[in-house]
């Protein structure tokens, strides 16, 4: 994989992602600005960051996830699994093969 193609690939699991904070928040009944204040971040951008126009950053999500009450592994195999069937774009853990070509690279 290039990696014009692996920037993009992480960046559809990124948003993938921000779309499982803003499912789980909602099914918690978690208003936005309580996540917003949990991460540090104002509505707007928590609303950006939810609908994918904002980068993810780790200590976001664990708030987030923590102010959720949900795992943070359970946001990312939800993304994952929600990736896979959608088009097969995030799959299983990268083969040792592909892993080791991309140190190589």
């Amino acid at each position: 994989m290039t990696a014009g193609r692996l920037e993009g690939a992480a960046r559809k699991f990124e948003r993938a992602v921000s779309l499982e904070i803003r499912r789980a928040r909602e099914r918690a009944g978690a208003p936005r600005s309580r996540l917003a204040r949990a991460t540090g971040m104002t509505e707007k951008a928590f609303a950006e960051l939810e609908a994918g126009r904002r980068a993810l950053r780790l200590g976001m999500l664990y708030s987030a996830a923590i102010a959720i009450g949900v795992d943070v592994e359970d946001l990312l195999i939800a993304a994952r699994r929600r990736m896979t069937a959608e088009d097969g774009s995030v799959g299983k853990t990268p083969h040792p093969v592909g892993a080791k070509r991309l140190a190589e690279d």
